[in-house]
Parts: C-alpha cells; sequence; structure tokens
C-alpha cells in the first residue's frame, strides 16, 4: 500500500522556501505569502501556488495570463522580467 501523505490546508511558501535555502524574491516585498492549494497556471486562482517551466519571454507571457497567488519560474524568467520591465497589465 502506498503511503499516505497529508499536507497542511495552507502553507506559508517564504517559510517554506527559507527553510529549504532557496533563493526567491517576492516582487510585492511582502514577507509572508499563504496559499491554500496547488494548481496549473491556466486553472490557479489567487490562493494557489504554480509553477511556470518555460523560459524568457514566454515564461513572462505565460505568468501574466495566469491568476495564481505564488508561481515558481526559472531564472531566465525573472531576469527577462527585471532587464525588460515586462508588466502585462500595462497598455501597449
Amino acid at each position: 500500500m502506498p503511503r499516505q501523505v497529508i499536507l497542511p490546508t495552507e502553507f506559508d511558501v517564504v517559510s517554506l522556501l527559507s527553510g529549504l535555502d532557496i533563493r526567491y524574491e517576492t516582487w510585492d516585498g511582502r514577507s509572508t505569502k499563504t496559499v491554500r492549494g496547488v494548481a496549473s497556471l491556466a486553472d490557479a486562482c489567487k490562493d494557489d501556488l504554480s509553477f511556470c517551466s518555460s523560459n524568457g519571454e514566454y515564461g513572462a507571457y505565460l505568468i501574466s495570463k495566469s491568476d495564481a497567488g505564488v508561481i515558481l519560474c526559472k531564472k531566465s524568467v525573472q531576469d527577462f522580467i527585471s532587464n525588460y520591465g515586462y508588466n502585462p497589465y500595462k497598455p501597449p
């Protein structure tokens, strides 16, 4: 029989990443962010954790279309957003 893993109903992502010694940045400067679920970029809501496996500009584009509260992404996406100031909410 497979081992059953019970997850908490919510968890603080910043504490989790810090505890794992994973480098991260928060875009809104908040020191905590609680999530209550995990979902794909397309299906996530503000209380969900999601991730993006795409690179650079395409990854930034996919992230811009998501409602996820927390998105884990590759450094290339972070660098693209930092270098080009990608803002999906800014009109063309």
